[in-house]
């Protein structure tokens, strides 16, 4: 797609916008989308087509996807995505554009917005919010808010959607996890992405994040689907490690003197308190042998806690 392709599909969105506007959705198609040969000029239309049939379908979910299906064909296509997914970003600022000179008047929504909730709805929507991050990685915060605030829009089905586009733009930036788990967690959203982005990202501070979540009214956060399950028990197993870890190292250095060990330090009190918590609130199951080394540092420690 050269730059004079890209001249004369921008020319030929105007044609059909106006076109559009006069003889009607159906007649605009048939003249300037069937049989149509730049892509380029697709791909606007595609957006559009996504961006407006959100707009027109808000607050019925249901309709919304089944008018989605045969409208949008290049961002539905994985096959296009692979082949020529660096023109995604491109066409979408220069959808942008052209919209802002053809109808900035007349409408009155924030169509990218719009854009990137119609995304969650398409089989294919962490290619494509991949492959927009990976050609405009500073706009990953924006991109992040618009995803974010789509959810007030979404029934449960597409919120998981939504939790699969999010993980999908941390698996492009994995530095940012940290940063998007804080902001699920401040506006107390999406608890099972939670608990996956901590596993799979920010598996280096389990207890302290646990320690905090319980510590601050937690409902939102037990609201867990069942697909937590595994990776709470991995959270659990690696917590028992640490124990497991430091009750190898009290006993190597004094295995005569065990009971006149110091105070534990603060850092195993938590993990004990995490360890409660996740049995407490999710039921994930301890063996004996854990409970056993829960129980024997417990009897040794001399500090209130």
């Amino acid at each position: 797609m050269d730059h004079d392709n890209k001249i004369l599909a921008r020319n030929i969105y105007k044609e059909y916008r106006q076109t559009r506007t006069k003889i009607g959705e159906e007649a605009a198609n048939a003249q300037y989308i069937h049989g149509q040969a730049n892509q380029y000029f697709l791909l606007i239309v595609d957006f559009f087509l996504l961006q407006t049939i959100v707009a027109t379908t808000s607050g019925n979910t249901d309709r919304t996807q089944l008018a989605l299906r045969p409208a949008v064909q290049f961002l539905s296509s994985e096959s296009f995505l692979q082949g020529y997914g660096q023109y995604i970003a491109d066409a979408l600022d220069c959808y942008e554009e052209l919209e802002h000179e053809i109808a900035s008047q007349a409408r009155q929504f924030d169509e990218r917005q719009q854009v990137f909730r119609g995304f969650i709805y398409l089989p294919t929507r962490c290619i494509i919010i991949k492959t927009i991050i990976k050609h405009r990685p500073l706009e990953f915060d924006q991109i992040m808010d618009y995803l974010l605030k789509s959810l007030q829009h979404l029934p449960t089905k597409h919120a998981l959607y939504l939790s699969d586009t999010v993980y999908a733009m941390v698996e492009t930036q994995p530095q940012n996890a940290h940063r998007v788990r804080y902001k699920l967690s401040e506006l107390r959203i999406l608890p099972s992405l939670v608990i996956h982005l901590t596993v799979a990202f920010c598996n280096d501070d389990y207890v302290d994040f646990l320690n905090g979540v319980f510590n601050l009214q937690p409902s939102w956060f037990l609201q867990q689907s069942s697909t937590s399950g595994a990776s709470l028990t991995k959270i659990k197993t690696s917590i028992i490690q640490e124990l497991s870890d430091y009750i190898d190292a009290i006993s190597t250095s004094a295995p005569t003197m065990i009971q006149e060990q110091p105070p534990l330090p603060v850092n195993i009190t938590a993990i004990i308190r995490a360890l409660c918590g996740l049995v407490a609130f999710f039921g994930v199951k301890m063996t004996d042998q854990e409970i056993q080394q829960c129980l024997f540092l417990m009897a040794n420690d001399a500090s209130e806690k």
